[in-house]
């Protein structure tokens, strides 16, 4: 059956056929904040939990992304919260994909906007949430300085330095170095393991904008007519090496070939002569494996 003998099927009646392909998703590690297994009344669920230390604009589609993997992964609804630390952001994000300006897909996602919470409600919460008090209320030393005696007092020797290094941490800007250094000395902070990922996250969102500016840059010159349409994709991956990947390829494909390359979000091959990307579209079929191939397949599988 050939592609638009579907569409009666699919009910994309009306629509034209513009490519016809079987494509392959590349395998993309990604490393989720925390995901909370929960049975609740005999339902068994996953919540997600991403902790941002700032709100970014490409937010819901990534945690819808990191929701539609876990469900994948292990057959169990998935629940999404993001905490944000720090202002801006909004109370809720919708992610939605809408065809013929009908939603076809769409997912709620609650937002905690951590700053809004009281410290004496974070004290509550125990030492974790003592470490985040810095954030919190009216600046307030005082506060601070409770947190850091709590943390002191309750925390496990394995914790401390990361709990103290955390309070600090989100207490810049809102008090003086001076009165800090008082209450957690930077030698507590330097010796924090958070420090040394707080650095290798630096350097690597330093290294995935530097990637992103560049297939921008690539995708500008060669592709010009079309970068309205393939920005948002640029925008939203999170993967340095595809991004670079891109870019190398942006001066040897045509128009059609990049924008089907930024749908697959696979790599691109290396630089080289320019080829063709085969795409199977209504008018004709793609090449078949031959009758040579078989007995190797199967001896595969």
């Amino acid at each position: 059956m050939r592609a638009r003998e579907l569409l009666a099927l699919t009910g994309d009646r009306g629509a034209r056929v513009v490519g016809r392909q079987v494509p392959e998703l590349a395998a993309v590690t990604r490393r989720l904040d925390f995901v909370i297994k929960l049975e609740r009344d005999g339902e068994v669920y996953l919540r997600h939990l991403e902790f941002e230390m700032r709100f970014r604009a490409d937010l819901a589609s990534r945690m819808f992304e990191y929701a539609a993997g876990l469900a994948g992964r292990h057959g169990l609804p998935v629940v999404s919260t993001a905490i944000v630390l720090t202002p801006p952001a909004p109370p809720r994000l919708v992610y939605e994909e809408r065809v013929g300006g009908r939603v076809v897909c769409r997912r709620l996602i609650r937002v905690v906007r951590l700053w809004e919470m009281k410290p004496a409600a974070a004290m509550r919460l125990g030492i974790g949430g003592a470490a985040l008090v810095g954030l919190m209320g009216r600046p307030d030393i005082r506060v601070v300085e409770a947190a850091a005696r709590r943390i002191q007092a309750q925390a496990p020797p394995r914790q401390l330095r990361d709990l103290s290094a955390v309070l600090r941490m989100l207490s810049e800007g809102r008090y003086t170095a001076r009165e800090l250094e008082r209450i957690v000395p930077r030698e507590v902070v330097m010796g924090s393991s958070l420090l040394a990922q707080v650095r290798r996250a630096s350097r690597a969102e330093g290294e995935l904008a530097a990637a992103r500016s560049l297939c921008t840059d690539f995708a500008r010159q060669h592709h010009a007519k079309i970068l309205p349409s393939v920005a948002a994709a640029i925008e939203a991956c999170p993967d340095a090496a595809i991004l670079r990947q891109w870019a190398l390829a942006a001066p040897r494909a045509s128009d059609e070939e990049f924008v089907l390359l930024l749908q697959r979000r696979v790599p691109a091959a290396p630089a080289g002569p320019r080829r063709a990307v085969p795409v199977r579209t209504s008018r004709g079929r793609a090449a078949r494996p031959s009758r040579r191939a078989k007995p190797a397949l199967r001896r595969q599988t």
